[in-house]
């Protein structure tokens, strides 16, 4: 599954190193996680585009299914990436196919990224509390979400990130 991002015109991009090790069956490309900053309006911010494996969506990580350690192998990787850009001062967004219900109390995969360590770490859910509309609600719970390390991002309508979450 390729990442990627669409932007408008007029919104400077720099294209930061793939996240490779997402990867970790050797695919080839599936699964990279797409790393950019964008400024817009004199302001930055970094954007990682995911897409980690699939149906593996409430179930223990250490399950002996495939797909749930495949996932449980693309955790440390993420958290790694999240925790190196700690330091930045820039506003940082991680958005995809988690491929996981992490909004669900007690999510083990979210326990584990979202652990608030090192310090300034620490991660907001965008879709917390809010129900699937898509599917005829079907699916109640996301699988995509984007998560950010600002809660104070501006998000919605006429700001530099904004998102619908109906699918």
């Amino acid at each position: 599954m390729l990442t990627g991002f669409a932007l408008r015109r007029g919104i400077d991009v720099v294209q930061n190193p793939d996240l490779v090790a997402l990867d970790v069956t050797d695919q080839g490309g599936l699964r990279y996680g797409t790393d950019i900053t964008v400024t817009y309006s004199g302001r930055e911010i970094r954007l990682l585009s995911i897409h980690l494996k699939a149906f593996c969506f409430d179930n223990p990580l250490a399950t002996s299914s495939n797909a749930c350690r495949t996932l449980n192998e693309q955790l440390p990787v993420l958290e790694s990436w999240i925790d190196a850009q700690a330091t930045a001062a820039i506003p940082l967004v991680v958005l995809g196919d988690f491929n996981r219900r992490i909004n669900e109390l007690g999510d083990e995969f979210w326990i584990k990224v979202d652990d608030a360590e090192p310090p300034n770490a620490d991660l907001t859910k965008s879709t917390l509390g809010l129900v699937s509309q898509g599917w005829d609600s079907q699916y109640p719970s996301y699988i995509d979400h984007i998560v950010n390390r600002s809660p104070h991002l501006p998000m919605g309508p006429g700001r530099i990130f904004s998102a619908s979450f109906v699918y």
